[in-house]
């Protein structure tokens, strides 16, 4: 199901649209509100998943270069979804607390809602902890 070399293509591709946001964004902006989606459904091998969550470090890794964590900064949050989705971790401005909380994630299996992940992807950058004025990016 996933392809490293494809994964090393999205992070490239991913890196650059960040920079080209933190570059191009006017001077007001607030850093970037990055949440990520990640597939827990039953038909993602429990080595698929190990990928899938090296993917979003590297791909963390990549973006805090550009945009560090902080209120002027990066924030990342977590949806994770089966045959539903969950919000395994809201917006924050600690890279320590989401390393723990992606860290700690487990597949639950079942079908694959990816809308379902987006719905809620989406609520989480509107909501109160989301920044006015930050690019918000789903991935």
């Amino acid at each position: 199901m996933f392809d490293r070399h494809s994964l090393r293509s999205a992070l490239a591709a991913l890196t650059l649209g960040v920079a080209l946001i933190t570059t191009t964004a006017p001077a007001r902006s607030a850093g970037v509100d990055l949440v990520y989606l990640m597939d827990e459904s039953g038909s993602v091998s429990s080595a698929n998943f190990a990928v899938e969550r090296d993917f979003i470090t590297d791909v963390t890794l990549a973006v805090r270069a550009s945009v560090p964590f902080g209120p002027t900064g990066l924030a990342a949050g977590l949806v994770q979804h089966g045959s539903d989705a969950r919000l395994t971790q809201p917006l924050t401005f600690s890279l320590a607390t989401f390393d723990n909380s992606l860290n700690a994630t487990v597949a639950r299996g079942g079908a694959s809602c990816p809308s379902c992940a987006i719905t809620l992807g989406r609520q989480e950058l509107a909501a109160a902890r989301g920044r006015a004025l930050a690019p918000d990016v789903l991935v």
